[in-house]
């Protein structure tokens, strides 16, 4: 699966590289920078119920710059583990990647942006020991699709969303910002999202930082509260990086 992943990733820089977002982590949470016509995002997400998550995406303008309204190429890879306790209290260890690569068509305005995809993704879990409850692992080949906006109309605002669906285990990974400005372009506020498959549901909220620059990148930072339905409340946090070529 990890060549899977390494190749999905290549065919997609020597193409047309795309942004990011996953079922689990959701990526595509930093402030579009699109004066070029690649965008690299990174994410990396942790909680204290022991998942661990890195999720990388590339996106590109094959026609032109991501400035402006027109077609998009997308792909992304993501590699993590989590872990829970069966019914009879065992506990599992579990061995996530995914990879995908979708088209899609992006609208552009000066301060709306939304997008929508779809292609085909990959998927592979394994558990240690195994658990023949989970319905989720092994390999599993589908259908994915997610849309996205950013909007900043309102003066010194910032609502942005990203939804994915994947008909692998049916997994959908929802997340909604909103922010107010604390800076140029950088936006503090509440977030909140929803993520699951067939087997499992969590939903998180918790405040972000977002489009705080470091040179040519762009970080974001969250954190806050989640509750699964196999293993309870917790904490999460996430950072995700994104830069323009």
């Amino acid at each position: 699966m990890r060549r899977l992943i390494m190749s999905v990733l290549s065919a997609a820089a020597g193409a047309a590289p795309a942004a990011a977002a996953d079922w689990y982590t959701g990526v595509k949470s930093s402030e579009p920078d699109y004066s070029n016509n690649i965008v690299l995002d990174a994410s990396l997400t942790a909680t204290t119920k022991g998942s661990k998550f890195v999720d990388v995406s590339v996106t590109v303008a094959p026609q032109d710059s991501l400035d402006k309204t027109g077609f998009r190429v997308r792909a992304d890879g993501m590699l993590g583990e989590y872990k829970y306790k069966t019914d009879k209290g065992v506990p599992i260890t579990a061995r996530q990647e995914q990879a995908s690569v979708m088209g899609g068509y992006e609208w552009v305005s000066r301060n709306f942006t939304y997008a929508v995809y779809a292609g085909i993704a990959g998927q592979s879990d394994t558990l240690s020991p195994a658990d023949p409850s989970n319905s989720v692992q092994g390999k599993h080949l589908g259908l994915k699709v997610s849309g996205e906006f950013y909007d900043t109309r309102r003066k010194n605002t910032l609502l942005m969303g990203y939804a994915s669906f994947s008909t692998n285990a049916s997994s959908y990974y929802v997340r909604l910002k909103y922010g107010w400005a604390v800076g140029e372009r950088v936006y503090m506020g509440p977030e909140i999202m929803a993520l699951g498959n067939t087997f499992y549901q969590q939903w998180r909220a918790g405040v972000h930082l977002t489009g705080w620059k470091m040179g040519p990148v762009q970080l974001g930072v969250s954190g806050g509260y989640l509750s699964d339905a196999k293993l309870g409340s917790g904490l999460y946090t996430v950072v995700d990086a994104r830069v323009g070529f």
